[in-house]
């Protein structure tokens, strides 16, 4: 293990001896983990090259290692095993007497423990109904142990002291560290094996004295944490071998936060987790990695929602089933893996859809060679997953490796073997293995033991230190209170709170405790537990305080001194061989706004359409262009139009609503009909009446040069009038304005850019449908009925209009080209529809 900082444990010469020659017990893995570093480290002092490993393990693992032990020694044919952490969460998950209780079983495991570990009595549960069901679930759990000849670790404790008490074991010398606050079961066993013989000693790290206390508070939670992240590189600046502890209350829920805050404090370390461990980190099933995994799996045994599938289908470390195109927004709301393979035919759908489907009941083991097999088809992990992805998916590997081989489970369904799985996921912890980090954030029991050389303790506030008592909700708490379990009395909870601030106080020859002055609807003061009562002002703390004033480093956008503000405009340049963009939406978005441009066409972040089971505006406008597309493909002008039948509109708007089929009911469909069947009457009706026309394309596509941009386009509508030249249309279903076609800006560019590029266009029009009527506005040549002049637009003649437009549209796409990203837009109004908020941050300013 490589040494970058001074241990956590300081080595006296009696544990050190311990180290050198006995086997050593401590209370948690963390524990052992410092003291083999501590002991490493001394060696290395020492000038040593190579030294023997210190004997240093939890009870937990040494409980393991002597039943291992014994067991090898008796050789008997049908000897206990020990069951896994995992296992015995799903066989306590089996076992819960309801399915209204499953959800729970975590807190039934703590109770488990709390049962065995402080010798509470099995006729002391009945008093309450909990109690009840605690001693329904127990018996449940303990037969279905004995009948899988299974043991849980907890249990380990009254089987190695009967052990002892025949004299089958042979005496050592056994040292316990940190073990000092010892539950009834664990004091027996000691007191039993010194007894037999063995020699025990308990250790303990020697109290830091006369150390520097300070008291200070915050408005919110976020300027405390942003507090000491600031903080902690603020003594590693003036001290870079300094230990630092930061305790805080409720670390699961706070690790994303915290982790945010140290990101920011340390923007020119590559990895964090290189100088901040953050306790155990977060559960397995919350890291992107394995959360697509996850829901991958679970798409097999349920519906997911549309836009979970969509996030799946472009995952990076599914690469097997990425699509360049989004999803289908027509399709439902939620679908199953079945359904949807079914639907879009991807090449990976009938392979998944076979390995689960049969047989209907199989072991575990061979579940999970069907689980791998799935992920191995959708290419998980990814092509090159960094360090933290590969281990996270090394750890949900091994998950599945303790599903495989728990003998103790029957024949069982895919979809309980994938539930299993999701479940054991959801209860596993994950941080990334790294170097002993100098910064160490714990929750208030890890710190136990451990030294720092600067401690700071958050959350001290009179809500949250000590709170509330919390008696376990399944063990009577008269129970509790006989057995002595501190967190069912309050007078033993105090006692406790007590003796713990008095561990943070003796930790560290600096300590900072605070606390944030309001926590919800509450008014908080500092805890009257806490040994110091003058609070110190922030620049008495830290010397940048105005990095925390507002909860998090990088919205000090006011002060010049705290952060230096650098507006960059500028994105990559289009590569020479990738200047060829279908549509128009590419101008439209750079005119409106380049980052809008830059983000959605370069980095393709765009807007995802949400699924919905009726049509949207978008899908109605849609089907009306299809119809329109297939009632005008074999016409050839005006008089083929007025001549179309009623029975051909029927027939053409059946054949478009088909792709609705699946996801309407009749009644609406036949509703959609008329609708469509009415607007298209108007259009007849409107069309009838025009001067003269010939069509001359319909739904064509045209691939032109704007400026450095090639664009492929396809234009609705193109009509030649009686004079030879041509009208370009668009049909709107939706209200409509020739406002976005007026320079200086255009925000709305796409006929401008038809116009434009079209020899003989003479004007641009825009063709609005409703189920009352129909109308054409736009704007070309003085001679046009209904459009507006170009002179209304200040040009002379729409060639010159058109020309200008030209030019506009030329800078543009050059702009887009040269990478132009400026946040930019036109009118704010625009930012309101948009999606890119939390990138350009055009709010900020406001907020």
């Amino acid at each position: 293990m490589p040494l970058v900082r001074d241990p956590l444990i300081p080595l006296g010469p009696e544990l050190l001896s311990a180290l050198n020659e006995d086997t050593v017990v401590t209370a948690n893995e963390r524990q052992a983990r410092e003291l083999k570093y501590a002991f490493d480290h001394q060696q290395k002092q020492l000038g040593l090259v190579t030294w023997p490993t210190a004997n240093v393990m939890s009870i937990g693992h040494w409980l393991h290692n002597n039943y291992s032990s014994l067991l090898r020694g008796d050789g008997s044919d049908d000897p206990l095993t020990i069951a896994s952490p995992q296992a015995l969460l799903l066989a306590a998950k089996l076992t819960a007497p309801d399915s209204d209780v499953e959800t729970h079983t975590s807190l039934f495991l703590d109770a488990w423990e709390q049962y065995w570990l402080w010798q509470i009595q099995a006729d002391d549960l009945k008093t309450t109904d909990n109690g009840k069901l605690f001693h329904r679930w127990i018996n449940n759990l303990s037969e279905f142990l004995e009948i899988r000849r299974t043991v849980s670790e907890v249990q380990l404790y009254n089987l190695i002291e009967g052990v002892a008490l025949t004299g089958s074991l042979t005496p050592t010398a056994l040292h316990s560290f940190g073990l000092s606050n010892r539950a009834p079961a664990q004091e027996t066993l000691f007191d039993t094996l010194r007894s037999s013989g063995f020699q025990i000693e308990h250790h303990a790290s020697p109290e830091v004295e006369g150390g520097k206390l300070a008291l200070t508070s915050f408005e919110t939670s976020s300027q405390e944490r942003a507090a000491f992240a600031v903080w902690s590189r603020e003594i590693l600046s003036a001290q870079p071998k300094a230990r630092i502890g930061i305790v805080v209350t409720d670390l699961a829920s706070d690790y994303a936060p915290i982790r945010r805050q140290f990101e920011a404090a340390y923007p020119d370390v590559d990895e964090l987790v290189e100088i901040v461990n953050i306790g155990s980190g977060l559960r397995l099933s919350d890291e992107p990695s394995c959360r697509d995994a996850l829901d991958v799996l679970r798409w097999t045994i349920q519906p997911l929602n549309f836009l979970l599938v969509d996030q799946l289908q472009r995952s990076e470390y599914l690469p097997s089933i990425n699509t360049k195109h989004g999803l289908a927004s027509w399709l439902p709301h939620r679908i199953d893996l079945s359904e949807f393979a079914r639907r879009e035919k991807p090449p990976w759908g009938q392979r998944m859809h076979a390995l689960y489907t049969t047989p209907i009941k199989s072991s575990p083991r061979s579940w999970v060679e069907r689980m791998r097999a799935i992920l191995d088809i959708a290419g998980w992990p990814g092509n090159e997953p960094d360090s933290n992805d590969f281990q996270a998916a090394q750890t949900l590997s091994e998950v599945l490796d303790e599903l495989s081989s728990s003998t103790q489970f029957a024949e069982m369904t895919w979809s309980n073997a994938v539930q299993a799985i999701c479940f054991l996921a959801d209860h596993q912890r994950f941080a990334v293995q790294s170097t002993p980090a100098h910064i160490q954030v714990l929750s208030r029991r890890e710190a136990d033991e451990l030294r720092f050389d600067a401690l700071w303790v958050a959350n001290a506030s009179d809500t949250k230190w000590p709170g509330p008592i919390r008696p376990d909700p399944f063990i009577p708490i008269s129970a509790q209170r006989v057995a002595g379990i501190p967190a069912a009395s309050q007078t033993e909870w105090i006692r406790k709170a007590r003796q713990q601030t008095h561990s943070w106080v003796s930790s560290a020859p600096k300590v900072v405790f605070s606390y944030a002055r309001a926590e919800g609807d509450s008014i908080c003061a500092p805890s009257g537990l806490l040994p110091i009562r003058t609070e110190s002002p922030l620049d008495q703390i830290l010397r940048t305080p105005a990095l925390a004033t507002y909860g998090h480093i990088w919205t000090q956008q006011k002060l010049g001194h705290a952060m230096e503000i650098l507006q960059d405009e500028e994105g990559s340049m289009v590569a020479s061989d990738q200047l060829i963009y279908g549509g128009s939406a590419l101008l439209r978005d750079q005119s409106v706004c380049p980052f809008k441009g830059w983000a959605q066409h370069r980095l393709e972040l765009s807007d995802p359409r949400v699924p919905h089971r009726f049509p949207d505006a978008l899908d109605r406008g849609s089907l009306l262009h299809d119809v329109l597309h297939a009632t005008l493909d074999t016409c050839k002008g005006q008089e083929d139009v007025v001549d179309i039948e009623t029975k051909t509109l029927h027939e053409i708007i059946e054949r478009a609503l088909t792709k609705f089929r699946p996801n309407l009911s009749q009644l609406v469909l036949e509703y959609e009909h008329q609708r469509i069947l009415d607007i298209l009457k108007h259009w007849l009706d409107f069309e009838r009446s025009r001067p003269p026309f010939d069509i001359e394309a319909v739904e064509t596509e045209k691939s032109v040069q704007i400026g450095s941009l090639r664009l492929d386009l396809r234009l609705d509508r193109i009509d030649r009038l009686e004079d030879g030249s041509q009208l370009v249309i668009d049909y709107k279903s939706g209200s409509a304005t020739t406002a976005g076609w007026r320079l200086p800006r255009l925000s709305e560019p796409q006929l401008p850019l038809y116009a434009s590029t079209i020899e003989n266009a003479a004007g641009i029009a825009l063709m609005q449908l409703s189920e009352e009527r129909t109308t054409l506005i736009g704007v070309g040549n003085q001679h046009m009925p209904a459009l507006s002049s170009s002179q209304k637009f200040g040009f002379e003649t729409f060639k010159d209009l058109a020309n200008a437009w030209n030019r506009y549209l030329k800078d543009i796409a050059n702009s887009f080209v040269n990478g132009y990203a400026a946040v930019d837009p036109i009118n704010k109004t625009f930012c309101r529809r948009c999606h890119l908020h939390g990138l350009c941050r055009i709010f900020d300013a406001e907020n």
